[in-house]
């Protein structure tokens, strides 16, 4: 098996003392109130301290789906430019190739109902210049917020191109609220894939972050664009767990047991009575006609043999007439 190591980067961000990026997990994400917040703070400006993280045992298809929506430009936020940085800074620390457990990445865009654009696919993402070129020329939609069609998007015509032993995570980047995202992540869920809902700036709704990342997934959130890169080790860390975890083997179908038929009971079956056979009439039989007899060979009247010194004498006997 091919092992790689993930590296996590220490946060690396200059910030005001005491601000924090919120990073919530879970059952913990719905609500900032009376939860458990893991909090986190820039302690460097460099990426140069890392720490090993893990080895790779699944293959993983990650795609990330960026927010490309008019408000990310606000109040100059440069979300656009930010979100492209992001997605390089994560992808920067994770194996990818097309070797049997590394993995792909795929970048697709979303705005309106019907603006949804792919970057780059799972299929070419398996070099990270490739993906760097890709989100570098990313087009700005500048259009509305409609993350379900995103989502919907993603798990019809980007998903496709998954391998059938990756796990599967999709990572959405939002700054706002969309009324439409709920069934999508249902059917996402459904589809196999773990998400993680990453929300930016105080017009998120955290509920429907939270519905998005599911109750088993993670929700992470930052003030502003300018703070995605607090967030750059736990999203990296999101990943190595997904990866140094072995994808469950299904169980085998198991061949259905038949029942064990019960036994037939054999009635005593009732004899046949055997019928008196009726007595075969005795034909009559034909009289022998008796042969009528030859006529008897009428034997000849054998010649007298007379002495030889005999003398012939005929007697004629007449009849006297009267």
């Amino acid at each position: 098996m091919k092992a790689f190591a993930f590296f996590l980067p220490v946060l690396a961000h200059a910030m005001e003392e005491g601000e924090v990026g919120s990073v919530l997990y879970g059952n913990d994400a719905s609500s900032c109130q009376g939860r458990s917040v893991l909090q986190t703070k820039a302690v460097s400006m460099t990426r140069e301290q890392v720490t090993e993280c893990t080895t790779v045992v699944t293959p993983l298809d990650l795609v990330f789906l960026v927010d490309s929506s008019g408000s990310i430009e606000q109040n100059n936020a440069q979300g656009h430019n930010r979100s492209k940085q992001f997605v390089k800074d994560v992808t920067n620390d994770l194996p990818v190739g097309d070797g049997a457990t590394d993995t792909r990445v795929a970048v697709v865009q979303f705005s309106s109902q019907l603006k949804q654009t792919t970057e780059i696919e799972l299929t070419d993402g398996i070099s990270k210049p490739a993906i760097e070129e890709a989100v570098e020329d990313m087009p700005f939609h500048n259009l509305d917020t409609w993350i379900g069609k995103g989502i919907n998007y993603t798990t019809a015509d980007t998903f496709k191109h998954s391998r059938p032993d990756a796990a599967k995570m999709l990572i959405v980047i939002a700054d706002g609220n969309s009324k439409d995202t709920q069934q999508g992540a249902d059917d996402a869920r459904d589809s196999g894939i773990d998400l993680v809902a990453v929300g930016v700036g105080d017009q998120i709704d955290e509920e429907e972050m939270q519905g998005i990342a599911g109750s088993n997934g993670k929700m992470l959130s930052v003030e502003d664009y300018a703070h995605l890169i607090t967030i750059l080790a736990n999203t990296t860390e999101i990943v190595c767990d997904e990866v140094s975890t072995p994808k469950p083997t299904p169980a085998p179908t198991p061949e259905p047991t038949l029942p064990t038929p019960k036994p037939t009971l054999n009635p005593t079956p009732v004899p046949t009575p055997t019928p008196t056979p009726e007595p075969t009439p005795e034909p009559t039989p034909e009289p022998t006609p008796k042969p009528t007899p030859e006529p008897p060979t009428s034997r000849p009247t054998p010649v007298p043999t007379l002495p030889s010194d005999a003398t012939s004498r005929i007697c004629v006997e007449k009849a006297l007439t009267r």
